[in-house]
This record gives C-alpha cells, sequence and structure tokens, in this order.
C-alpha cells in the first residue's frame, strides 16, 4: 500500500497536545460554522477553514437535544475594540486568523468584520448563543472509515465532519442616542430577562416604544440569514422567542471536526502530521492584522461618515480625493494580507515551521502603507478645518464660495474675476482669502472678518461671501474684502484686481444715495411703428442724467433727440 501524505490540524485552544493514530478515540476540534451547508461526512480543510464536498456514501443521521444553557448577554459601553469582535462572538484563534487572512469567506456571524461603525460608549452589544439539537453518524463511524479510506480527500481536506451542533447565534449592535440611553438600557434589561427565562413575547407599551425608535441604527449577525433582515428591535425580539419554540429553523452553530489521519488507524504513523498550537508568535500576528483592519476601517469611517455630513456637500473634489487615496490604501492592504496570508498557509501545512514565522514575515506595515496612512489623516485633518470653519460661516450668516468651482484660475484678468464673483448682485460683499492667509495671519483675518459682520449688522440686505481661493490655481496676493459699491465707484476693475491690491477694504455705508440707486425697472413700450417710442427712450435717458431741465438745455445731451423729421401722410402714405 502506498502511504498518501495526510495533514492534521490540531489547535488545542485549551488543554491538549498532539494526537496519537493508535488512540481509540479521536481528537477533535471545533469550528463554528460559518459555512451553512456542511453536514455529517463533509470534507473540513482545517489549512484555511473551508468545506470542500462530502463523502459520497448514505450516513445514517441520530439527533438528540442538547443540555446546554442559553447565554444571552447585554454589553453596556463595551470596553471590547471593534476588532474584537470576532472573539467576543466565540470564534477560536485559528478560525479568526482565517477569517482576518480572507481564507474564508467572512458569512454568517462572521460577517461582523465587516461592521462600518465604530464601537463606543453609546454602543451596546446584545449577544444570543442557544444549542437546540446534535446530529451525529449512527454507527460510530464505520461507514465513514470505509468511504475516507478509498476516497482520495487527504489532498484536499484535513478533517471530515462528524457532529453538527445547531441552534441560534446572533449579535445584535444598537447605536444608541447620548441622552436616552439610561432609558433604553432599561428596555433592553427587559427584553434580555424574557429571553433568558424562555418566557411568551412581552408587551412593549408606547412608551417603550417611543424610546426603542430612538435607537440610531440595528444591525444584526446570526446564523440565522432571515434575523439578519430585520431593522427594528421589537421584531428581532419577537422572532427571537418565536425561535426558541422552533429549533427547525434553527441554524448550524458548530461543526465537530475528526481528523481524516484517524480514520487510517496504526497506518496513520506513517503520515504526515501537523500541529498548531497557540504560540506569542502566532498571537502577535493577529494582532498585527486587527490593527491593520482597524485602522482602515476607522479611516473609512471618518471620511465617508464624519466628514461627509460635517461638509454637507461642500468640498467634493477634496473628499472624492481623499477616497481615492482610501481606496489605493486598501489595495495596499490586500497585497499585504497574501504576504501574510502565504506564509501562514505554509506553516499550516507544514512547508515551514512555526517557529520561524519572524523571519519569513515582518510585521511592520511597509513604508508605503505607513506614508499613504500618513497623507490621508493630514488631508483628514485639513479638510475637517475646513468643514468646521465653512460651519462658522454659514452660523455667521456667510455662505461659502470655493472660487475653483466658478472656474477661476490662473491668468484671468482681475475684472473678469470681479465679474464671476458678483454677477448682477448689487448687495454682496465678499471677503478673498485662502488658508495660507487665515493660518499665517489670524489677526488680520478676525479683524477683516468681524468688520463684515458688523457691516452685515447694520446693513441687513447685504450678502456676506467667504471667496475661498485654497483650491484655486489663482495665486491671491492678499486677503481682502471688497464689496459690490466698490464696483459702481470703480467703473474700471481691472485696475484694482483683487489679487493685487494691499488695501484692506472698508465696506461703504449702507444707506444707499438716492442718485445712485442700483434699482433696476424692466420697461416695455408697446405701439405702431413711428409713434415715438426710440424718442421717448431717448429724451427718457436725457432725463436721468440730468437733474434739473436747465441744465439739460445748457449741457450737452446724452443721446441727441430730431426736432424735425419727415412724415407721411394721406391715403397713398406718398
Amino acid at each position: 500500500m502506498t502511504f498518501r501524505k495526510l495533514f492534521q490540524a490540531v489547535v488545542p485552544e485549551g488543554p491538549g497536545n498532539s494526537s496519537d493514530a493508535d488512540e481509540a478515540s479521536p481528537i477533535n476540534i471545533e469550528r463554528i460554522a460559518i459555512d451553512q451547508y456542511g453536514s455529517i461526512g463533509s470534507f473540513y480543510n482545517a489549512h484555511d477553514d473551508n468545506v470542500n464536498g462530502r463523502l459520497s456514501v448514505a450516513i445514517k443521521i441520530k439527533y438528540h437535544k442538547s443540555t446546554e444553557q442559553i447565554k444571552c448577554i447585554l454589553i453596556k459601553r463595551p470596553a471590547h475594540e471593534h476588532h474584537k469582535l470576532l472573539e467576543f462572538v466565540d470564534i477560536g484563534h485559528q478560525q479568526r486568523l482565517s477569517i482576518l487572512l480572507e481564507m474564508t469567506r467572512a458569512a454568517g456571524i462572521a460577517s461582523l468584520i465587516d461592521y462600518p461603525q465604530l464601537i463606543d460608549e453609546h454602543t451596546r452589544l446584545f449577544y444570543i448563543y442557544q444549542e437546540s439539537h446534535i446530529q451525529s453518524e449512527k454507527d460510530h463511524f464505520h461507514h465513514l472509515k470505509n468511504a475516507v479510506r478509498s476516497s482520495t480527500c487527504e489532498t484536499f481536506a484535513t478533517h471530515i465532519i462528524t457532529k453538527i451542533i445547531s441552534g441560534i447565534h446572533l449579535l445584535v449592535i444598537l447605536q444608541l442616542t447620548s441622552d436616552k440611553e439610561k432609558e433604553i438600557d432599561v428596555v433592553l434589561k427587559k427584553l434580555q430577562e424574557s429571553i433568558i427565562n424562555n418566557s411568551p413575547v412581552v408587551k412593549i407599551d408606547s412608551k417603550e416604544q417611543d424610546l426603542l425608535d430612538q435607537i440610531i441604527s440595528t444591525t444584526v449577525y446570526s446564523n440565522i440569514d432571515v434575523v439578519t433582515k430585520i431593522k427594528k428591535l421589537p421584531h428581532i425580539y419577537e422572532t427571537i422567542i418565536q425561535l426558541q419554540r422552533d429549533d427547525q429553523a434553527h441554524g448550524r452553530l458548530k461543526y465537530i471536526l475528526t481528523p481524516i489521519q484517524w480514520f487510517y488507524g496504526h497506518h496513520a504513523i506513517h503520515m504526515l502530521k501537523l500541529i498548531l498550537c497557540k504560540s506569542e508568535d502566532i498571537e502577535t500576528l493577529e494582532y498585527y492584522l486587527l490593527q491593520q483592519k482597524s485602522e482602515l476601517k476607522v479611516l473609512n469611517f471618518c471620511v465617508n461618515h464624519n466628514l461627509f455630513e460635517l461638509l454637507q456637500g461642500k468640498c467634493q473634489k477634496q473628499l472624492k480625493n481623499i477616497q481615492e487615496e482610501l481606496s489605493e490604501l486598501h489595495v495596499l492592504h490586500v497585497k499585504d494580507i497574501e504576504r501574510v496570508h502565504n506564509v501562514l498557509l505554509k506553516i499550516r501545512n507544514e512547508t515551514i515551521n512555526q517557529s520561524l514565522i519572524k523571519e519569513e514575515v515582518s510585521l511592520d506595515s511597509p513604508e508605503e502603507i505607513q506614508q499613504l496612512i500618513k497623507n490621508i489623516t493630514n488631508h483628514i485633518n485639513a479638510l475637517k478645518s475646513k468643514g468646521n470653519l465653512i460651519k462658522q460661516l454659514q452660523s455667521d450668516g456667510f455662505e461659502y464660495c470655493d472660487v475653483a468651482d466658478l472656474g477661476i484660475r490662473n491668468g484671468l484678468e482681475g475684472d473678469r474675476i470681479n465679474d464671476m464673483l458678483f454677477g448682477n448682485d448689487s448687495h454682496k460683499a465678499i471677503f478673498l482669502s485662502n488658508d495660507k492667509f487665515r493660518n499665517d495671519d489670524q489677526v488680520g483675518w478676525v479683524e477683516l472678518y468681524s468688520e463684515m459682520i458688523q457691516e452685515s449688522k447694520t446693513n441687513p440686505q447685504l450678502r456676506l461671501v467667504y471667496a475661498d481661493f485654497t483650491y484655486s490655481t489663482y495665486t491671491l496676493k492678499k486677503m481682502t474684502t471688497v464689496s459690490s459699491k466698490d464696483m459702481i465707484a470703480k467703473p474700471n476693475p481691472s485696475n484694482s484686481q483683487p489679487s493685487e491690491t494691499n488695501i484692506k477694504r472698508k465696506i461703504p455705508s449702507s444707506t444707499p444715495s438716492p442718485s445712485l440707486t442700483n434699482e433696476f425697472i424692466n420697461i416695455l413700450l408697446l405701439g405702431e411703428s413711428g409713434v415715438g417710442k426710440s424718442t421717448f427712450i431717448n429724451a427718457f435717458a436725457n432725463y436721468l442724467h440730468f437733474q434739473t431741465l436747465d441744465k439739460a438745455q445748457q449741457g450737452k445731451p446724452i443721446v441727441i433727440i430730431p426736432v424735425s423729421f419727415i412724415m407721411t401722410i394721406n391715403d397713398n402714405f406718398d
């Protein structure tokens, strides 16, 4: 007989050492049933924690009830960091590594590794683990042994699923509003006690319902797919009570795995063994992976949640640039995971010894990742500062304007820039500045800013605008203020370009001169040809120019009006 290479991944995450092929009973291992499609006789590869098909024989199954007590835990203000959630739901060390290294797909309860929000003092964890029944092989492995020995499963699997524990595995993550935490906690405690005692559905009164409606977000992770689609806590609670009374709807909780090596009896002493023990180096590896994943999630949350809400649609180009940097960082993280993934796989299939892990893989982030994280953090801080400035401006009555959005760029003349800034608005006062001026001359910036606020108090019709040149290619030489009336008083604005002036302009008085009114009136003259519409317009232009009739007679008219002209008469118009 030719002995095939068989691999055994034994992970004593508690007492125990290596297995021996001559032992009467196998040393089994447990894995949380992330893949819900495993069955008695399925192949399991402990190198990457995946179910890989099953034996092609009929297996008699027996069922019996579990006597384990329900575990129902409510955590207030969890000390668990975000990356500790996998451990919190009882997923073992080796399986956590497989999830973190993306060897196995994070489905079911394990998908909580992708929870997008941050765990903080306003978070509540509602955890349930309840075993209901156990499936096992009826004839004590007799048929399994023959089937395993006649297969070639050792080429793609390390274990056989020989027992399945079913039940409810569920984690509800709640984000509470800060002003109602205590009241909501009381209701949560009431629901917890009902589940533990397996009592009928407790009534939720209108006051309690109002409190639960104020929960900001509710996210469910479970081995029972139907529960994960429910978004309201009262409905989740009612579903759990129903599930406690209907174990046919329960999902797979755990797989009990027997090493393939055991099925070969005494022949196994000639087969390759692999024993993975929990070591300090392996724990350090997990910590490194958790830190990397946690750091990426914190940055994503900061950009796509905090910054997005702060900016309220402003600075979209800058926000998009940071999002693109995050995408680049994600790609680098994937490459880094592949690097560590390959090393761990070699350890698990005994290509290298796990004691050499420090020599095989560096647990310091690649320099490229470190530099990119530093850049992203700086850009986030700068945009956060800009968001706070915009919030302050709006609070003080200013409109924020990114001049780059208007198309203001290097090479434009001052008069063109003024036209783009003011348009036809005759009640606009603009503060021209950028981040450099604001940071380098805070005293001067505050002085101009305060002057504009004070002026707006005496002139309620004045529209205050902050023109931000930070993201424009146009070089602003000085920060300054300018108003629509400055443009009227100086008809050649190219002589006073906003970027060239060294004068901090005072905003003119809010009381307009009657002779310099900026009001526009549209007049439509209707009549037949030759009745004098043009004559009237020309006369009206002269009237507006001269203050009195005497001055009009003495001065030079703006528009010449003919005093006589030929008119057609009679019926033939000749």
